[in-house]
């Protein structure tokens, strides 16, 4: 039996302007992020393109690999002033999905993050990261 990640997230864009006083919120988004129950698990490879690491990820247990996670709900659906960040998923969890058995659950835990994009805009956040039986 194995248990999935979730990280529920709330996050907090900072752009220069708002089109009303009536979009200011203390969150944009609140995005659940986690396993698609629908796709085949994709393990993340180590950066490296050649076959030589393709090769190698065959060799680490399936247990101890990351998996690509995915966007399973976000509240709002869209925000008029607020853009969805598409990079929410690796910073929601940068080390990726990852799978554990029953008897190796491990406790709940906190993640922050800030990003700071190229137009000078910040995407802030928190993600709660726990797991599922």
């Amino acid at each position: 039996m194995t248990s999935k990640i979730s990280s529920e997230t709330t996050t907090k864009s900072t752009i220069a302007q708002a089109s009303s006083t009536s979009d200011l919120t203390l969150v944009d988004y609140f995005v659940l992020v986690g396993h698609d129950d629908n796709a085949l698990p994709q393990a993340i490879e180590s950066g490296g393109t050649n076959n030589s690491d393709a090769m190698e990820l065959l060799y680490i247990p399936p247990l101890e690999r990351s998996y690509v996670a995915s966007v399973l709900h976000h509240f709002p659906e869209r925000r008029s002033a607020y853009s969805f960040p598409s990079e929410i998923v690796s910073l929601c969890m940068p080390k990726g999905l990852k799978f554990h058995t029953q008897n190796d659950i491990p406790p709940p835990a906190i993640h922050t993050f800030a990003n700071i994009r190229e137009d000078g805009s910040r995407v802030n956040g928190c993600s709660l990261i726990y797991h599922e039986t």
